[in-house]
């Protein structure tokens, strides 16, 4: 056995219908396979409250997309927090900003996924916007 856990990063660290509406992503499937396998394996990606896109082609042949919101309160996530149960926040220095990120909890059986969400009070409007969708 590994004595440390397997760090995944993974853009598309998809897992759950009803979080990202995208089945079939590698990331996903390697944290349910580590989990499967009791592999010490961390999964780390990015927050998508806006989720991925549904398409259609308008009837004058143009592509649209429809993107539908995550929904927090029906979704198997938590906000991480600390011991002292405030919101725990990372930063990040981003040109010549710093850009807060929040930390949201996934749980994949035994593999911990961690996403990563922009969307805070005090980051400018554009950097909000930066883990939206995908």
């Amino acid at each position: 056995m590994v004595p440390w856990p397997i760090f995944l990063w993974s853009s598309l660290c998809i897992i759950i219908a009803d979080l990202c509406r995208r089945p079939g992503d590698s990331g996903g499937d390697m944290c349910k396979e580590a989990s499967d396998l009791g592999l010490p394996l961390l999964g780390i990606g990015f927050m998508y409250p806006q989720g991925y896109f549904h398409q259609h082609v308008s009837e004058d042949g143009w592509q649209q997309e429809i993107f539908q919101p995550l929904h927090f309160n029906e979704a198997p996530i938590r906000k991480l927090t600390s011991n002292t149960g405030d919101p725990v926040v990372a930063s990040l220095q981003l040109a010549e900003r710093s850009v807060a990120l929040g930390v949201w909890l996934v749980q994949v059986g035994r593999v911990p996924i961690y996403l990563l969400d922009t969307d805070l009070p005090g980051n400018r409007e554009e950097d909000r916007k930066l883990s939206a969708r995908l």
